[in-house]
């Protein structure tokens, strides 16, 4: 929506500028005596910019369209998350994440998973998103379940631990769908 009202607003600047250039063209013109090639006349360019702004305007007005029909599908919580994980592409966790599973790093996708607290439709969309970059996915999710274990001293919350197996093989499941 940013990037629409940043459109409508150099559309709404045209005519400002336009003015400029006619005050420039009209500079130009008292000094055509030093140039013999010169041979526009303002009608012209006013022509050719009223013609750009028109077809601007309608591109405008048809982009608008399609985001107001586009905006009810954007309802769906997984899709709005998809949306967002997109606008931050450069968002360091999930470079980082990316980064792990193209090396293949199980124990500090592991780690990763535990540190999160997130709710599991954010997690499960960057973890699709970057099982995507590793090598063997498969692998790479079977050695990171490889250290689950429901006895011993790590046992800790076993809540957690089923969540993040839960996670991994869901998405491991979502990538060979």
């Amino acid at each position: 929506m940013a990037m629409l009202q940043q459109i409508s607003e150099a559309l709404q600047e045209i005519d400002t500028k336009k003015e400029l250039l006619r005050k420039a063209f009209e500079d130009l013109q008292n000094h055509s005596d030093t140039l013999s090639f010169f041979s526009l006349n303002w009608s012209e360019i006013d022509s050719h910019f009223s013609n750009i702004h028109s077809s601007l305007s309608s591109r405008f007005s048809t982009l608008q369209q399609r985001e107001q029909s586009r905006l009810p599908s954007s309802q769906d919580p997984k899709s709005s998350i998809s949306q967002e994980l997109r606008n931050q592409e450069n968002n360091a966790t999930i470079r980082e994440l990316r980064d792990m599973c193209s090396k293949m790093e199980a124990g500090k996708l592991w780690n990763w998973l535990n540190e999160r607290k997130e709710k599991k439709t954010v997690i499960q969309v960057e973890l699709n998103e970057a099982l995507k970059f590793a090598p063997d996915s498969a692998k790479l999710v079977m050695d990171a379940i490889d250290g689950f274990s429901v006895t011993g001293p790590e046992f800790g919350d076993m809540k957690i631990k089923n969540r993040n197996c839960m996670l991994l093989l869901e998405a491991l499941m979502a990538m060979e769908g």
